[in-house]
């Protein structure tokens, strides 16, 4: 699709704040309605349960996948093209923003997105994690820590002045990358459709009352002490 007749008629910030409107609309109800959640993902990954996070967050990926592939593949656009793609990548970037990432995302308890989406709930603890993400980001690209994130960056980066296309590092045709999208949608299309196995209803009875005769039992406990307690002085 041909934006150039659009932005010479609307203005370009004006068609960028409809793209960004639009794409934000969409984000913001796929991402409440499917609780989309990168750390859910991995503590489920972790913990060996490929569960309905880890199927949610499989299917993000792939759909990425499979839309870029396919433009690719039907000639809408070129990846090699993309500004991303055109400049060098830096792998120390990568592993030391990953770490420190990860680690942000673990004390905060949810994932950029995730704090985003419960922060428009009214979430306070949400608001003010990601107050103080959106912070330390602006700094890190233009402010104090700029200088710290450009040496990081630069410690370790990709060669011949572009960055890592993971087909050709790894020796594989381009059609492959659509397969693999495809393939991931499917497994995590069966990890979200597939039977968990539950307790049977007189399993759920047999907690049921074991619950309650603990907490009788409890309430019994603190009754004689409570009862007992005067007549000992």
């Amino acid at each position: 699709m041909d934006l150039i007749p659009i932005v010479d008629y609307l203005g370009e910030s004006t068609v960028e704040a409809l793209m960004g409107l639009m794409v934000g609309m969409v984000f913001g109800v796929a991402a409440q309605r499917s609780r989309f959640c990168l750390r859910a993902a991995t503590v489920e990954f972790a913990r060996g349960e490929m569960g309905p996070r880890m199927a949610i967050w499989l299917l993000t990926f792939s759909t990425a996948v499979v839309w870029v592939q396919g433009a690719q593949m039907l000639g809408l656009f070129r990846a090699d093209d993309a500004r991303l793609m055109a400049v060098a990548g830096s792998w120390s970037g990568a592993v030391i923003g990953g770490l420190m990432f990860g680690a942000g995302m673990v004390l905060a308890r949810g994932c950029s997105g995730r704090l985003l989406v419960l922060a428009a709930t009214g979430n306070l603890r949400s608001v003010i994690a990601g107050m103080v993400f959106a912070l330390v980001a602006q700094m890190a690209m233009y402010g104090w820590l700029a200088p710290l994130r450009v040496w990081l960056a630069s410690l370790w980066t990709t060669s011949g002045g572009r960055n890592v296309h993971l087909m050709d590092m790894v020796g594989l045709t381009q059609n492959l990358g659509l397969w693999l999208g495809l393939a991931s949608a499917f497994f995590a299309l069966f990890l979200a459709f597939r039977p968990v196995p539950s307790l049977s209803p007189q399993a759920d009875m047999d907690l049921v009352d074991l619950c309650l005769w603990r907490g009788l039992c409890r309430g019994a406990w603190l009754d004689c002490h409570v009862d007992a307690g005067p007549d000992r002085f």
